[in-house]
């Protein structure tokens, strides 16, 4: 796959800086020439000085304030990733006295901070989605990621206790009774070679229709083994055809309450089997991530495609990399197809709706 890394978004933080640093460079040039003029005696220099400076400022004031509203609009990212730390990630660097773990977890954080992204779901190993969700200053909802290979997710995390493939269905609900499990998700059926209609995979759709919990669905046929983003030696058994989002129908036949999640749902063979799941079930909804890591033309054609469809109000924003916020905002706010409300009904409220915020949680969001 090509790899569309858009590094130039500027974020909120960044236009408050340059805000400061020019405003603070006006000051200075004001005040050393109004210095020299008052030395000359030249009243009327030092007056048209003054107001030049306020006129700029008020200039420059209104266009950086707007920038940084534009940036501060709230985000809801519905793909994220939790898991341990690496000593040679490309992405962070632990400081001194941190470890990979606390180093991939500040990373995270401050990437979402950087885009505004104001709520969750976070998906990972058991061991780590806890430690994720009560460190963030936002709320997430834990997905528990499932199955995996002899104990280990497609990028060799470990995944449960005693290496299991499968979690334990009674701590699954204990942990749901207790508030910290939400989600099932991402699922990794792709990468075990199992079809979602597997009788392994049945009673966790059913712990899902139970306790209304949202199901992650990986539906793409990729990335596949062999691809450079992923693992060596990674997923023997892996099957691109068990991402086909038409295998949900029957389940979703069972299970019509399910609220279900179409990750990478950008793959022209699957949009229209994605579409027409979206015809019969109103609790399902896409996403089209990785956005930063696929050509963007292969995003917009599957925006294009749910639009004309109908299905403009399904489509919620997901990330998917760490690191990949701030530019998987920016394919979706360069889309020239789209209106500043769709861009925002995907990048927010979208997913507002299918979460089921309260009016309340909409207003904080929008410091209202």
């Amino acid at each position: 796959m090509a790899e569309h890394l858009y590094t130039g978004i500027i974020s909120g933080v960044q236009v408050k800086f340059w805000y400061q640093l020019t405003y603070l460079l006006i000051v200075i040039t004001a005040v050393v020439s109004a210095h020299k003029n008052t030395t000359t005696g030249d009243n009327m220099k030092v007056l048209k000085n003054v107001q030049i400076f306020r006129i700029f400022s008020f200039i420059f004031a209104f266009l950086a304030a707007n920038a940084f509203a534009k940036e501060l609009q709230p985000v809801i990212d519905m793909h994220l990733h939790a898991g341990p730390g690496s000593e040679s990630s490309r992405y962070y660097k632990a400081s001194e006295g941190e470890t990979p773990d606390e180093a991939r977890m500040r990373t995270l954080l401050q990437d979402m901070k950087e885009s505004n992204v104001v709520y969750g779901v976070i998906g990972g190993p058991e061991s780590h989605i806890e430690r994720f969700r009560q460190a963030s200053h936002v709320p997430l909802i834990a997905g528990v990621i499932l199955p995996c290979i002899e104990g280990r997710s497609p990028n060799f995390f470990a995944c449960y206790e005693n290496d299991a493939n499968w979690p334990d269905i009674d701590k699954l609900q204990s942990a749901i009774d207790q508030g910290q499990i939400g989600a099932i998700g991402e699922l990794y059926n792709v990468y075990t070679g199992i079809s979602p209609l597997d009788s392994k995979m049945l009673p966790y759709l059913q712990l899902a229709a139970d306790n209304d919990l949202i199901i992650a669905v990986h539906a793409d046929r990729g990335p596949p083994p062999q691809s450079p983003v992923r693992a060596a030696g990674c997923c023997p058994d892996f099957n691109g055809d068990y991402g086909d989002p038409a295998l949900w129908s029957p389940i979703m036949e069972k299970h019509p309450k399910l609220r279900l999640v179409l990750y990478h749902a950008f793959r022209p063979e699957f949009v229209k089997a994605a579409a027409a799941l979206m015809d019969t079930y109103p609790n399902v909804v896409v996403e089209t991530s990785p956005m930063t890591r696929v050509p963007s033309e292969w995003v917009y054609s599957a925006l294009r495609a749910y639009i004309e469809a109908g299905h403009g109000d399904r489509i919620v924003f997901g990330s998917d990399y760490l690191g990949g916020i701030g530019g998987s905002v920016a394919v979706i706010e360069k889309a020239d197809f789209l209106s500043q409300q769709q861009k925002r009904d995907i990048l927010y409220h979208n997913a507002a709706r299918f979460l089921n915020l309260s009016p309340q949680e909409i207003a904080k969001h929008h410091d209202r």
